[in-house]
């Protein structure tokens, strides 16, 4: 049986923004740093990607589906879509999306008769084991089948003790595979500088909202409760190094320096 998760932080997010999506935003560069941007970012994302797929195609398997916005847009487009992902919470999210079959397992353990056109990861991939994923694609995509995949990938020179080079696919190792698994590239775009204002968003909201919320408690313990204070910085001292470690992960400097942003569009040849 597949293992259910549910990923707390991507709930919190979705919260949060308020968004039917959860991957990054496709930006402008005049576009003001705002939520309401975001949104309109992250619906500008999968539209592209939608323009990226071959005419003919019309089932899709949407891998890692989030809370469905992708889907509805691709079911709205004229497509024959189906979702999974692991998450509980998304599953969740999907009962309200009726029109769409969802199932509730990870990719590598997805078990069906049918067979799809294409076969869409937008952000996903990171989460698949590379052999695994490249192998089930294979068994799940129709006769010169199409794979679209969109989502981070480390670069060659990128720091393996950095916090960005965790659960996340070396490039040249991952487009290897591919190849080996009979995947040819059809189209590849660097779309880098177009995601990593979602980052630059994200921070500018961290300094505006969680900072002073934490500064606050930090001078309201010491000014009620000085010995209680005490404890709870030595207790806290740990979690909040790995605090100050994650805030690289939405430092877009940071980003650029290990990963890239990359939009892959395979066919299968063989």
């Amino acid at each position: 049986m597949s293992q259910k998760v549910k990923d707390p932080i991507l709930d919190y997010y979705r919260k949060i923004i308020k968004s039917d999506y959860l991957h990054y935003g496709y930006w402008n560069s005049e576009e003001e740093l705002k939520v309401e941007n975001l949104h309109r970012a992250q619906e500008r994302y999968i539209k592209h990607l939608i323009s990226l797929i071959p005419q003919g195609a019309q089932t899709v398997l949407d891998v890692g589906c989030g809370v469905g916005g992708n889907a509805l847009l691709l079911l709205d487009k004229g497509f024959q879509v189906e979702a999974l992902s692991p998450d509980i919470a998304q599953q969740e999210a999907f009962k309200a999306k009726e029109d769409v079959p969802f199932y509730l397992t990870k990719f590598e353990d997805f078990q069906t008769d049918k067979r799809y056109d294409l076969i869409l990861m937008s952000e996903s991939t990171q989460y698949i084991p590379i052999k695994e994923g490249f192998e089930k694609s294979r068994a799940l995509l129709n006769s010169k089948g199409y794979l679209l995949v969109s989502d981070y990938f480390l670069i060659e020179n990128f720091n393996k003790d950095s916090v960005l080079a965790i659960c996340t696919h070396q490039k040249n190792e991952y487009l290897k595979a591919a190849e080996e698994f009979g995947f040819e590239i059809v189209q590849s775009e660097d779309i880098t500088s177009r995601v990593t204002p979602t980052l630059d968003l994200a921070k500018l909201k961290y300094q505006e909202y969680v900072l002073p919320t934490l500064e606050l408690f930090n001078d309201l313990l010491v000014g009620w409760a000085p010995i209680p204070y005490k404890i709870v910085k030595f207790l806290a001292r740990k979690p909040l190094a790995n605090l100050e470690k994650q805030l690289q992960l939405i430092d877009s400097h940071e980003f650029v320096k290990h990963r890239q942003y990359m939009i892959y569009l395979f066919v299968l040849r063989k």
